[in-house]
């Protein structure tokens, strides 16, 4: 597990259970200035200490790992999806609640709306891009279709 996640999980369960931080001390005899390291990845929680606050969350030790390494694995994908930076713009790269999914939200060139794709992220990375490209190539050409039938839109007008 990587220590910069430690914090962010420490600090998201204790929100999740609607702990504060001075509740989280006086249960577990953990000083302001300790715990506030510990959320903050200033410091790292002893194994005692981190059994103590994992117990209080209700969290496993496999969770922490898992939600640790989902955190690894969106970090993976935001650095994967950068360099489609220049042709489209990747306006968001998410995990899922359960650290499983992964979504991805692009704009199309000349175009607000935004597109969403979605996947596994235990899936091979080649995968993934393959998909990815299909999926774009799929709104470029809705995009085709929509701006040939406002040309032959506009032709009507004059038609008449």
């Amino acid at each position: 597990m990587e220590k910069k996640w430690i914090g962010e999980i420490l600090k998201n369960a204790r929100k999740n259970k609607g702990l504060t931080q001075k509740q989280v001390m006086e249960i577990t005899n953990i000083n302001c200035k300790s715990l506030s390291g510990y959320e903050n990845n200033v410091a790292e929680p002893d194994l005692d200490t981190f059994s103590k606050l994992i117990e209080l969350y209700d969290l496993s030790a496999d969770e922490i790992f898992e939600i640790s390494n989902g955190k690894q694995k969106v970090s993976y994908w935001k650095k994967i999806f950068k360099k489609v930076d220049d042709e489209i713009e990747v306006t968001k790269v998410l995990e899922s609640e359960n650290h499983k999914r992964c979504m991805v939200y692009y704009l199309m060139p000349y175009s607000n709306a935004e597109n969403e794709f979605v996947f596994n992220m235990d899936v091979d990375p080649q995968k993934v891009i393959d998909g990815f490209c299909l999926d774009v190539r799929e709104r470029a050409n809705e995009m085709i279709l929509h701006i040939k039938e406002c040309s032959n839109s506009v032709e009507d007008y004059f038609s008449e």
